[in-house]
Formats: C-alpha cells, structure tokens, sequence
C-alpha cells in the first residue's frame, strides 16, 4: 500500500522497484511482486485489509484499474510490467502503465492541482516503504501474537525476503531507532491529505519505545507492580 501511494503521488513504480531491490535488497520491488502474485490476488487481499482495518489502510483505484484493464501481470503477461511470452523476462512497460496511473493519481487527488511530485530520495522512499512495515510488526509484538521479537527477524528474512544481511526487520529497526522512525512517520503523515494520515500514524508500543529509548527488540514492558 506504501508503494501504491508513492506511485499516486506521482513517482514512477519502477524507481521505486529499483530503489527497494537495488539499493536496500529485497528479491525483487513491491511493483514486480505484485505482478508474481497477481493484480487479482492483491485486490482481493486488499478488501480483507480494508475491512479489518479501515483507518490504517491506503486504498487507490489502481490494483482496481489494472484488474479492469486485464493486466494481472505474469498470468497474463502484463501487469507494472509486460512479460516475454518464452522467457517470461520483465521489462517496464510505461506507455501501457500511463493511462491507468493517470486515472488513479487523478482519483486519488494527494496533490493539489498542477502540483509536482515531491521530490524523495532514495533514502526517503526507503523509509517511507519500511517504516509503516516496522510499525505493523510492533503491533503484532504488542499484542502478543508473535512470542518475541526475534520471531520477527526469522519470518521476515525466511517468509517475507527481507535481507538478511539486515538482520530481520525488528533487528534493523533497532539500528535505525524507534525515535527516528516515529518522526518520519509523523512526517509522512502531514505530507498526505488528513484522511490517509492514519496509515502512518505510529502504535503506541513504538511511540513508548521512542519516548523512552527502549529497544523494540525487547518486547513490551513487564507490568506495573501494584
């Protein structure tokens, strides 16, 4: 959903691919997995999402789009990306992307009218892809589904892709500070229209980490004595 709403707000999806598999090492971007799982597998997991939590999810027109346009992505050879009937080797496909990024940016309305993209970094798409990952994750350690954080890191190197030079997703987060990751959230937050604000906005076991400086990696605290 994270990366959905960066291409909304007008930065082209195979940047960010590059960006999320080149520069931070995942297997591949959010746009291509889309396309190995399927644009149809993504809508229907989507409405379970929105249904569950309809104040943290980011709901664009553009999985939706793809669906009505038949671009499912490998099943049908096209998706984010057009696929080689023999080799099934991907390649971007902007000219066949453009017209449904039109409409779902113009839907979508992140921007005010005749406004440019925000200029993001590397850095910055990074942190914006992520960060809300890390904040999902300390809800699940929050509420006790998962027994402790490290269970995390191996789910999300072994399930997920993420690298494991980085150790797993709670581990890095630790490297990169709850306090750090509660700011940008916040700051992401503002850069949005109020009603999509609550996607980034932080659980309060990561703003009680950030306020306090305690590890994530250290599970919630143990309860007040009385």
């Amino acid at each position: 959903m994270a990366a959905v709403m960066l291409a909304d707000l007008g930065l082209d999806p195979y940047r960010v691919d590059g960006v999320v598999a080149g520069r931070f090492g995942m297997p591949m971007g959010p746009f291509r997995l889309n396309d190995l799982v399927g644009s149809d597998i993504g809508l229907h997991v989507g409405a379970n999402f929105v249904t569950s939590f309809p104040d943290r999810v980011y709901v664009s027109r553009l999985i939706p789009a793809l669906n009505e346009a038949k671009r499912l992505g490998e099943k049908t050879g096209k998706g984010f990306y057009k696929f080689d009937a023999k080799t099934r080797k991907a390649s971007p496909d902007p000219e066949g992307l453009a017209p449904l990024l039109e409409g779902s940016r113009r839907e979508a309305a992140l921007l005010p009218a005749g406004a440019k993209p925000p200029a993001l970094s590397d850095a910055d798409i990074l942190d914006w892809i992520f960060f809300p990952v890390v904040n999902e994750g300390c809800r699940v350690v929050a509420e006790g589904i998962v027994d402790k954080a490290a269970d995390l890191d191996v789910a999300s190197v072994m399930a997920m892709g993420f690298p494991p030079v980085r150790g797993g997703l709670i581990f890095w987060a630790d490297l990169v500070g709850a306090k750090r990751i509660v700011a940008r959230l916040q700051q992401f937050a503002a850069m949005v229209p109020p009603q999509h604000a609550g996607f980034f906005a932080p659980c309060d076991y990561l703003l009680q980490a950030a306020a306090s400086g305690r590890k994530l990696s250290a599970g919630p605290p143990p309860p007040a004595k009385l």
